[in-house]
Formats: structure tokens, sequence, C-alpha cells
């Protein structure tokens, strides 16, 4: 089994930088703070991650701080400040949609249940994800998973799949 998803960078601020003519909540809250805020995880390499000093970087880091500047342009400010909060596959929703982020940069499955939540720009990098099992181990599919433990990042499309799976196969 396989489960694929569209990485996506995340966020709302994308739609209000590209119709400044409608409201946005993250636009206006932009104007009043002067603050761009972007959600990013510690450890989605190379995507997001942090550096010996705790910085983000990243490919899609470096996708953010375009965007982020591009809003900087639409608007036409001088001055603002680009933040950055850490959050997890767990927390990077609520993050956005609490109003704690503007955008998130790093890997996320597009799916229907978050597009009722918050809005996706272009997908910028596709990927899937994969079992990964010693060389030596005769573990071949997911029913070989019975009764073993068998590690996801918490709040992903991945980990649901495998609940799911294992508990629609009876696998335990």
């Amino acid at each position: 089994m396989i489960t694929t998803c569209r990485s996506a960078l995340l966020g709302t601020v994308l739609i209000g930088a590209a119709t400044l003519a409608h409201a946005d909540p993250s636009l206006d809250r932009i104007k009043q703070t002067g603050k761009i805020t972007i959600a990013h995880r510690e450890s989605s390499v190379p995507l997001s991650y942090v550096d010996a000093n705790q910085k983000p970087i990243g490919c899609a880091i470096d996708l953010c701080l375009r965007l982020a500047d591009a809003v900087k342009q639409k608007l036409a400010w001088k001055h603002f400040e680009v933040g950055d909060l850490m959050v997890t596959g767990a927390t990077r929703i609520q993050a956005i949609e609490g109003g704690m982020a503007d955008f998130e940069c790093g890997s996320i499955c597009h799916n229907v249940k978050r597009r009722q939540k918050v809005a996706f720009a272009v997908p910028h990098h596709i990927t899937g994800a994969r079992y990964l099992v010693r060389a030596d181990s005769p573990i071949a599919e997911l029913s070989d998973f019975g009764n073993k433990k068998l590690a996801s990042t918490k709040g992903t499309t991945p980990l649901a799949a495998i609940i799911s799976a294992s508990r629609d196969r009876l696998i335990g």
C-alpha cells in the first residue's frame, strides 16, 4: 500500500494576495500588525527544517519568503516584519485557522477535509509516503506489520491511512 499526497504551500494569505479587492482576514491582520507569520516544521527536509541556530530553512521556506516579498510589494509597504512559527503535522491547520500564522511552508496532503478549513496554493512539490523497514526485514506489505510497532507522524494523512487499513484488515 502506498499513500500518495500532493504537497502544497498552504495558506489563506495567498488567496488574499491574489485578490486584494476582496476582504481577507489574513490580509487584514497583516495590515494591522505589519507582520507576516510563516508556519514551518522543524524536520521536513528538504522543504522546511531548522538549522543549528533554530532558524527555519529549506526550499519551501525560500518560496514562502518570496511570497512574503510579493505581498509586501502588492501592498506597497516599505517596512514590515516576517516572523516564523514552528508547527507540527498535527498543529499546522489550527495555526492557520486560528490566525497564529498566515501561511505554512511544507508538505501536506491537499484533501477535501482540509480544504474546508484552509486554502491551498498550487503544489510546488509532489511526493508520496512509503513504509521503511530494514533490508533484512521479512516485512513486505502492510499485513506483515501485524502485532508490530509502526511509527508515523501525528496528524498526517499517511498515519490516518495506516490506522484505517489496520482496523479494516484486522492487522493489529
